[in-house]
């Protein structure tokens, strides 16, 4: 996953996200922080779920229309 743009404190941010094991660990690092850095964290977060969502459409869209081809008789 690749997201670009982003500023080193978002880079420390992302990092510090994927360092949490559990989901009770990364709501225990949100409530200690301020509320503008809460904002951000919360808007990266829903980055990583947007991205990883994303790409697991892509993998399902390929997949699927690869099945719907094949059903039809279309070599892929």
């Amino acid at each position: 996953m690749r997201i670009d743009g982003l500023t080193e404190e978002q880079c420390r941010m992302l990092d510090t996200m994927w360092q949490c094991d559990t989901n009770e660990q990364l709501v225990s690092w949100f409530q200690q922080l301020n509320e503008e850095e809460l904002e951000m964290a919360l808007t990266l977060h829903q980055l990583l779920v947007d991205e990883l969502c994303e790409e697991e459409v892509e993998k399902t869209g390929v997949t699927m229309a690869r099945n719907m081809l094949m059903s039809i008789g279309v070599k892929c």
